[in-house]
């Protein structure tokens, strides 16, 4: 889709085609040098410390992730919205089904200071568009079955700078 940047998981690690290169992807998130940060984001680093096999999610039958992958994870989606400019109070809408990739985004969104604006994925083209521009959103986060939804609200949402599709590789709990 025009206008939209895909991001494609590889072995559910996040790999930006046009922004991030394989190992610029993968950095921690250097929350000291850059002031960034919020309670919720040290509490996700903290249990990774803590307990990095831990289970922190569990979806599907029998899918986990661990502690130490979800906050390698949600680094990996920060360093990459960092890259695009989202900086913090910057305010990003999050529209995904009941998936790993809604937390991680929720989550990347606030390590950066950020505030995450979640729309249901059951909006119409004109209920995306009310939120969106009614929260002052920047920047749109989502995954490939809201597309289409996604493509007719677009040209009404002026102040979106940038659309981020989240490709799947591994199986979903669609699947």
């Amino acid at each position: 889709m025009q206008g939209i940047e895909y991001w494609h998981g590889q072995q559910r690690d996040y790999e930006k085609y046009y922004l991030l290169g394989g190992d610029g992807a993968s950095q921690n998130l250097k929350e000291e040098e850059s002031g960034m940060g919020s309670p919720l984001g040290d509490l996700i680093k903290e249990y990774a410390e803590v307990n990095p096999a831990g289970d922190c999610i569990y979806y599907g039958l029998e899918k986990k992730v661990a502690w130490r992958e979800f906050n390698d994870r949600v680094n990996r989606l920060s360093n990459g919205l960092s890259d695009l400019g989202i900086r913090k109070g910057d305010i990003g809408a999050v529209m995904f089904h009941n998936c790993p990739e809604f937390l991680e985004s929720f989550y990347a969104l606030q390590k950066l200071g950020a505030i995450p604006s979640p729309l249901n994925y059951r909006f119409t083209p004109r209920e995306i568009e009310y939120q969106t521009n009614q929260s002052d959103s920047i920047i749109f986060l989502t995954e490939e079955i809201c597309l289409e939804s996604v493509r007719k609200a677009k040209p009404n949402m002026p102040k979106v700078k940038n659309y981020i599709c989240l490709l799947y590789t591994s199986p979903s709990p669609r699947d």
